[in-house]
């Protein structure tokens, strides 16, 4: 099938390092085919809150950038800063 639709053909990899490239580059490939891009996720979530709007207005969310930044896991510490209301 791959012959028919033009796409390469895999080689078995000679070496075990060669396996271990192979196979990281079949699962980058595969997450790219799978899961819908950055404009589309953030398109979804756009219109999630748009139409859940009642909901949210007024909620407290975290945000958790300084987390993020600092490595700090929210389980560990919760920063009262990075709680916004929406």
């Amino acid at each position: 099938m791959a012959r028919l639709r033009r796409e390469p053909v895999a080689r078995p990899a000679a070496t075990p390092g060669g396996e271990a490239v192979a196979s990281i580059g079949d699962l980058i490939g595969s997450y790219g085919r799978s899961h819908p891009s950055s404009r589309e996720r953030t398109e979804r979530l756009i219109g999630w809150t748009r139409s859940h709007r009642r909901q949210i207005v007024g909620r407290r969310f975290y945000m958790g950038t300084a987390n993020f930044e600092l490595r700090v896991p929210f389980a560990v510490e919760a920063i009262e800063s990075e709680y916004v209301q929406r």
